[in-house]
């Protein structure tokens, strides 16, 4: 059986090839996102990952059938304001599914949606349910059609067994396990613990095989301005971005005192704004 082999097969015939470690501040471009080298360092054994998995489904997983959300509009839906991110340009049912990875409590966790279904589950690689998360995905949906009419207002939970994460750092690969199991249309519970390390290598070389180096990458996620203009570092977290992708308006600091936008949202977060 799938189930008791080493490696998937659907991933089975995929020659893995070893990489050094990257210096923590090389920055390389994946079709229009940036990475850095710490941030596929994080890749090797034994590392929690450090960054969103949303971004690297998008580069991990391109299918049109697929919409990846990123994290963080659960932030907002936490305190009920669904109207941020509503995604007027997106037409969400257009797609089989929309994934959302989600960070609760410093632990990774999924969120699938089936559009043609109209249900929704969340894969936790401990296994616990969640329905609060459900319960707000359903009133996002409900929110967002009084805006963007689809047809996609009532959502249903649906539940789903997952193999269960053995160790206390592998979360993050799970998600991405996950998402790659739907996307191959085989059943979730067949990527177990023992496929981590292997599944670490294998999230590397993809991701490596489409990358270039590139100096000049703004690390704003989603970020789609040209690589000219000005350029910015934060005070907070000391990422480089375009000018246009920080924010001091909301701080009262000096012109020269710039914050990123993620820095920005994440105190926002923080104060409940």
């Amino acid at each position: 059986m799938e189930t008791i082999n080493e490696v998937p097969n659907h991933l089975e015939k995929v020659p893995l090839r070893h990489f050094p470690k990257l210096p923590a501040s090389t920055k390389l471009v994946i079709g229009s996102n940036s990475i850095t080298g710490k941030d596929l360092n994080c890749l090797y054994d034994h590392t929690c990952l450090s960054w969103p998995p949303a971004e690297r489904e998008r580069t991990l997983l391109q299918k049109n059938e697929i919409l990846i959300l990123p994290c963080f509009p659960m932030e907002k839906w936490t305190r009920r304001d669904y109207l941020p991110w509503l995604y007027p340009n997106v037409k969400f049912s257009s797609y089989a599914f929309i994934l959302m990875p989600i960070c609760s409590n410093h632990h990774w966790i999924h969120l699938v949606a089936s559009v043609s279904k109209k249900t929704v589950l969340v894969l936790d690689p401990l296994g616990h349910q969640h329905p609060d998360i459900e319960h707000k995905w359903g009133e996002y949906m409900y929110t967002r059609e009084k805006y963007i009419p689809e047809g996609l207002e009532k959502w249903s939970s649906e539940h789903q067994a997952v193999s269960r994460q053995r160790d206390g750092n592998s979360c993050g690969v799970f998600v991405l396990m996950y998402a790659e199991a739907i996307l191959c249309n085989v059943n979730v519970q067949i990527m177990r613990q023992c496929q981590v390390a292997i599944y670490r290598r294998y999230i590397k070389q993809e991701l490596m095989d489409g990358t270039k180096e590139e100096d000049d990458v703004c690390q704003i996620p989603f970020c789609r301005k040209p690589k000219s203009g000005i350029w910015t570092q934060c005070q907070d977290c000391s990422i480089w971005v375009h000018l246009q992708c920080s924010n001091n308006n909301r701080r009262k600091v000096s012109k020269e005192d710039h914050i990123c936008l993620l820095c920005v949202w994440r105190e926002e977060c923080k104060l409940g704004c």
